[in-house]
């Protein structure tokens, strides 16, 4: 890893101490080859091609806070799928696939109470320090899905699909992280585990895809996004 501040370098030390709750995972995998930028207390992914990317947690609250004033919270896909109820109490969730916190964040915008864990330590770096630099109640942990012990709270995974529409390329952000984060060639293995360890399973997956596992309790479909429930009574 390399971070530069201003073009000038610092060095893990110096990162350690001005982030130190970062200081485990920038010691464990500071042999990654990619670039991160700080300003001010902020860290950014450089790409070579584009500016550099960050979490923006405060434009998406924004953003579905706006949304949700004109529609229903209980008529969203994701929101269905998780079992989130008018004039029930609203489910905890776990989002064990975190990434840049998209889900995360729109799942928090529901009302509920939401766990992360991300496994990439560059995308937790991102998404960790986005949530120290914000007033936001989210515990980011960093972690492997394929390794949580059984849970009550609903669990959430997204796992990272291959792009095959080259016609409909994802926005800058998606495309950058793909290319740094990759697949996940083990999510059916992950997900084996997780429906095990979980009352409730919600698996995130493209409209044309098949699913992940085999027969789901049920499928909530949106316009270009399916969630498939698996319920374990």
């Amino acid at each position: 890893m390399q971070f530069l501040e201003k073009n000038e370098p610092l060095t893990i030390e110096e990162m350690t101490t001005r982030f130190p709750y970062l200081e485990s995972v920038l010691r464990e995998h500071n042999d990654l080859d990619c670039e991160f930028e700080i300003v001010e207390d902020t860290i950014k992914l450089a790409s070579p091609y584009s500016n550099s990317v960050c979490t923006n947690i405060e434009g998406e609250l924004s953003y579905h806070k706006t949304f949700f004033y004109k529609n229903s919270i209980y008529k969203q896909p994701l929101a269905k799928a998780l079992g989130i109820k008018k004039g029930e109490d609203k489910p905890k969730i776990l989002d064990v696939t975190a990434g840049m916190l998209g889900d995360s964040l729109l799942i928090y915008s529901f009302g509920c109470e939401v766990e992360a864990l991300e496994r990439n330590p560059i995308a937790f770096i991102l998404s960790k320090n986005a949530i120290a630099n914000s007033d936001i109640d989210l515990n980011l942990s960093f972690g492997d899905a394929g390794k949580i012990e059984p849970t009550k709270r609903v669990v959430y995974f997204d796992p990272m699909y291959t792009q095959k529409n080259e016609k409909t390329l994802p926005k800058r952000e998606m495309r950058i992280f793909r290319e740094v984060i990759g697949a996940d060639p083990d999510a059916k293995i992950v997900a084996v585990h997780l429906k095990s360890q979980s009352k409730r399973l919600v698996i995130k997956r493209a409209i044309k895809a098949m699913p992940l596992l085999c027969e789901p309790s049920f499928t909530v479909k949106g316009k270009s996004t399916a969630y498939d429930v698996y319920i374990t009574t």
